[in-house]
C-alpha cells in the first residue's frame, strides 16, 4: 500500500498505509459511512512553474528576473513544494531548478543548476547551465565569489599583506615569531602561510 498524506480534504494525517488515498481512520469512517465510491481525493497540487507564475518576479536592467517571493541565507529563490515524513516537514525547492526543469527537462543526477549572469535569485532560463560541483566551484572562483583570501569575513590579513609575509621571511630562528608580532596574528599561523598550507599561490615556493 502507498505511504503518504491523507486526501480527505480536511484530515491530512501522515499514513504509511493509505488506502483510496485515504488513512485508516478516514478509509474506515467513509466505509462504515457506504461513502467510498462518491469519495473524491482533493485536486492535485498546482505545479511549482505555475506557482511561481502567480508570485511573479522583477526584470532587472540586467535582464535577470529576479524571484520576488522568498529566498534562502544564500540568496537564491525558494517555493514551498509540499511536505515529507510524518511530522509533515516543508519541503522547499530552489526556484532556479524549477525554472530549468520547466522549460528543459530534468535534472540529471549529481548536476547543479549555474547563473551567467551570477545573480542568485534569477530564474531567467537562459541565464541558467548545468554543471558539476567542480565546474561551478570554478565558475566561482573565476567571478571572484568565493571567500577565499581576504574575501573569507574571518581573515585576518589582507592578500597583499600575505604577500608581504612571504616576501620578508627568511629561515631563521626567531622569524615566524617575529612576523607574527609584526602582522598580529599567531607563529602557527605564518608557518601555514610560508609553507602554502593555507592562503594558497601557486607560484610560491617555500624557501624552508
Amino acid at each position: 500500500m502507498p505511504k503518504g498524506t491523507c486526501n480527505f480534504p480536511s484530515c491530512d494525517k501522515y499514513d504509511s498505509h493509505l488506502r483510496r488515498g485515504l488513512c485508516h481512520n478516514c478509509y474506515e469512517r467513509m466505509r462504515r459511512a457506504g461513502r467510498l465510491e462518491e469519495f473524491q481525493a482533493r485536486p492535485k497540487k498546482i505545479p511549482s512553474w505555475d506557482r511561481m507564475v502567480k508570485i511573479g518576479w522583477t526584470e532587472t536592467d540586467s535582464g535577470c528576473w529576479e524571484w520576488s517571493g522568498t529566498k534562502n541565507a544564500d540568496g537564491y529563490g525558494t517555493i514551498f513544494n509540499g511536505t515529507y515524513g510524518k511530522n509533515k516537514s516543508p519541503r522547499r525547492s530552489i526556484t532556479s531548478r524549477v525554472s530549468w526543469e520547466h522549460h528543459y527537462g530534468p535534472i540529471p543526477e549529481g548536476l547543479l543548476v549555474c547563473h551567467t549572469c551570477d545573480n542568485p535569485p534569477c530564474i531567467r532560463p537562459d541565464h541558467l547551465f548545468l554543471g558539476a560541483p567542480r565546474v561551478n566551484s570554478h565558475d566561482m572562483v573565476n567571478k571572484r565569489r568565493s571567500t577565499n583570501g581576504e574575501r573569507n569575513p574571518n581573515a585576518k590579513l589582507t592578500d597583499r599583506e600575505v604577500q608581504e609575509i612571504r616576501e620578508k621571511y627568511r629561515p631563521r630562528c626567531g622569524a615566524l615569531t617575529q612576523l607574527g608580532r609584526e602582522y598580529g596574528v599567531t607563529r602557527s599561523a605564518i608557518w601555514q602561510i610560508v609553507n602554502n598550507h593555507s592562503r594558497r599561490d601557486k607560484t610560491w615556493t617555500s624557501p624552508v
